[in-house]
């Protein structure tokens, strides 16, 4: 214990780098990208000869670098099986994170009257299976003496203890207008209190690609918010399952290019006036009828030099599509 508690920058990254060791000996590969999706972020790393690229600008912390230090480079994204589903920021926009939370199937396993619940929210019309119901906070463990600090925060425990609450049970019970009136930021950071959502552990639930909790839960989840944005459930799926694939996809290229790249339905990305998020929505769908771009990723390749210079570069391509002659 004693050889990290002396220089401890060096432990920056360290849980990354060894998933990424992991990947290199399951696969096999002495060259390799490796995509570690956990449970709150998704951790690349790019494995060359066997080893874990390093940073050669050392590392910062709180602003100060130290060049002594070479830590991996690695890049993580707030996307993992536990990130919630929300709408987003716009009419027709669908988050995913950055926090974690409890997947719902999972809350319903260990309470089965948060399935009730949901199973009766799924019948409810649409205007009143609101997003909210579907995020349900929970009593991770008891508080220590003298950290409740308000009566609010009294207030707050004293109904987790009858179980997890959505949150417009939450704002009658403690007779605020908006949850964000309550200030559990304490409760939350020190794991007090939890937070459960939908999740893509509940839509691996649904697809069957996954089966530990409750998976009839998750689906009444889905249903709910899926009938509040007029939608079936099958389409609000695969948007999510879009928006996931965008953001990975994001990851992936800005990671290996080193290029600054606006976030896919971002404010930034609509005020750009630059050809690069047209660029990479059309490589992802295809969308435009005369125009093909790509992203051509130089891997796997052979380990000769020609692969080796171009192993952290992505190349695009476009294409003008011909009419075929009659």
């Amino acid at each position: 214990m004693n050889s990290p508690l002396a220089p401890p920058v060096e432990t920056i990254h360290s849980g990354p780098a060894a998933s990424a060791i992991g990947g290199r000996f399951l696969s096999g590969l002495e060259d390799a990208l490796v995509v570690d999706v956990g449970g709150t972020t998704t951790d690349l790393a790019l494995i060359l000869g066997g080893q874990v690229t390093v940073s050669t600008e050392g590392a910062t912390v709180g602003g100060y670098k130290d060049v002594r230090n070479r830590p991996p480079t690695l890049l993580s994204i707030a996307l993992g099986g536990d990130s919630p589903h929300k709408p987003g920021p716009r009419d027709g926009q669908l988050a995913v994170g950055p926090e974690r939370v409890l997947p719902l199937s999972h809350l319903s396993s260990e309470c089965p009257e948060v399935g009730r619940r949901l199973k009766a929210l799924a019948r409810r019309p649409w205007a009143q299976a609101t997003p909210d119901w579907l995020e349900y906070w929970v009593l991770l463990r008891e508080p220590p003496s003298g950290l409740l600090k308000t009566a609010r925060d009294e207030a707050l425990i004293s109904l987790l203890r009858e179980g997890p609450q959505p949150i417009p049970d939450i704002v009658k019970n403690l007779k605020v207008l908006h949850i964000g009136q309550v200030e559990a930021g304490d409760l939350l950071r020190q794991e007090i209190v939890g937070k459960a959502g939908l999740t893509p552990t509940d839509l691996m639930h649904i697809q069957g690609t996954y089966n530990r909790w409750d998976g009839d839960a998750a689906s009444a989840a889905l249903e709910s918010f899926a009938h509040n944005r007029l939608r079936e459930p099958d389409e609000v799926r695969g948007q999510i399952g879009h928006r996931i694939t965008e953001m990975a996809f994001h990851a992936i290229v800005t990671f290996l290019s080193g290029k600054r790249l606006a976030a896919p339905g971002s404010l930034d990305a609509e005020r750009d006036p630059d050809m690069a998020p047209w660029f990479f929505q059309n490589s992802l769908y295809h969308s435009h009828p005369h125009l093909d771009t790509m992203f051509r990723l130089r891997w796997p390749g052979d380990r000769h030099r020609r692969a080796r210079r171009a192993v952290s570069e992505t190349r695009g391509r476009c294409i003008t599509h011909r009419p075929d002659p009659a």
